[in-house]
């Protein structure tokens, strides 16, 4: 990949990133025997959540519709493990429950 800086074209280590090459700078003095690249460490992973009052409301709004639908699939599901046993549903109340535990 190259850059929109127009940077030769290289390939991104796992731990760089693709647009990478634009902030990297390459040295080579032949003459010292010098040479390398200086690549700026990765930023720190940042919040998705926006800046924008109303849509982290609209992001709140959506996020605790998601909780309670899974609240209430769980009970649904729990009401008709009473009558009948179902592994299929005893592995969705299990997987609801950690994404639950990851909402909160």
């Amino acid at each position: 990949c190259s850059g929109p800086c127009g940077s030769i074209p290289f390939q991104p280590s796992a731990q760089q990133h693709c647009c990478r090459p634009c902030a990297m700078v390459e040295v080579h003095i032949p003459k010292k025997g010098i040479w390398g690249r200086l690549v700026p460490p990765p930023k720190e992973e940042q919040e998705d959540l926006p800046d924008n009052l109303q849509l982290l409301r609209a992001t709140e709004y959506h996020e605790v519709a998601a909780i309670a639908n899974l609240e209430r699939s769980n009970g649904e599901l729990e009401a008709v493990l009473q009558c009948e046993e179902d592994e299929d549903f005893r592995l969705a109340i299990v997987e609801n429950l950690s994404i639950l535990a990851q909402k909160r």
